[in-house]
Order: structure tokens, then C-alpha cells, then sequence
């Protein structure tokens, strides 16, 4: 076996993170509503800020975008062709 399919991902038994990590979804709703907090806050900044990052990662990874989202697409609609549910792909890959 290799270490991926020993690895042990902790999700939640019961409650509003069924079947998710409670670490990982909560640290993400912290990051998000801190975000929106500085936009709020400071939007001159957050926009500069925002902007320069948009740029730099349009320069860096501009083409790479667009084949990552194709490869998506062109995924996601196999997928939905098939029997298993577009959540079973996006939440829990493989499992069937």
C-alpha cells in the first residue's frame, strides 16, 4: 500500500460538518469572514491589494488557468453523465 491510502482524515460523525473536517472548514470560515471584514473595513486597500494579487497570478498562471478549467469542465461533465451524484465528485472523489 502506498502512504496515501494510509492516510486518516478526521471528519465529523454528527452535526452541521457531517462528513467534513472540522478543522479545515472552520479555519476557511474564519479566513473568509476575516477577508470580507478588512474589504469592509479598509477598501481602498483591500482593492490595491486584491488587484496586484489578480494581476500577478494572471501573469504567472494565466495559461495554466485555462487548461486546469478545461481539464475541469471536461471532467465534471463525464461525471455527470455517469451514475454518481456531481457532491460524491466534489466532496469525496473516488468514493462511490
Amino acid at each position: 500500500m502506498s502512504e496515501i491510502d494510509e492516510l486518516v482524515i478526521h471528519r465529523s460523525e454528527n452535526g452541521f460538518y457531517e462528513g467534513f473536517n472540522t478543522t479545515v472548514t472552520v479555519t476557511s470560515k474564519i479566513l473568509v469572514a476575516l477577508l470580507v471584514i478588512w474589504a469592509a473595513v479598509f477598501p481602498d486597500d483591500a482593492q490595491r491589494v486584491l488587484l496586484a494579487i489578480r494581476q500577478w497570478s494572471f501573469t504567472v498562471f494565466g495559461a495554466w488557468y485555462i487548461y486546469a478549467m478545461a481539464f475541469f469542465l471536461v471532467q465534471a461533465g463525464w461525471y455527470w453523465g455517469n451514475e454518481t451524484s456531481i457532491r460524491s465528485f466534489i466532496i469525496f472523489p473516488g468514493y462511490r
